[in-house]
């Protein structure tokens, strides 16, 4: 995933970024980490989350990737 921010405003901006990676509720479906581009995570809820600090027109792109491994056999939706 990709999140793109960028700061319209004439002045500085802190920003803090929030969004989640699943959070498995059955033990035959992992979900690995694979990069969060230095977020802070909570284990318990998936939440990341970015502080971040643009200068005036200034943009940002956060990448963030996880991979799911299950049974070919189970019928997963995320």
């Amino acid at each position: 995933y990709s999140i793109e921010v960028k700061n319209l405003k004439a002045t500085p901006i802190e920003l803090t970024l929030l969004d989640q990676i699943p959070i498995s509720q059955n033990g035959d479906i992992v979900i690995e980490t694979k990069n969060i581009s230095n977020a802070k995570k909570e284990d318990r809820t998936g939440i990341l989350e970015w502080r971040l600090n643009l200068k005036s027109k200034d943009k940002k792109v956060i990448d963030f990737k996880f991979k799911v491994k299950h049974n070919k056999t189970k019928n997963v939706i995320i």
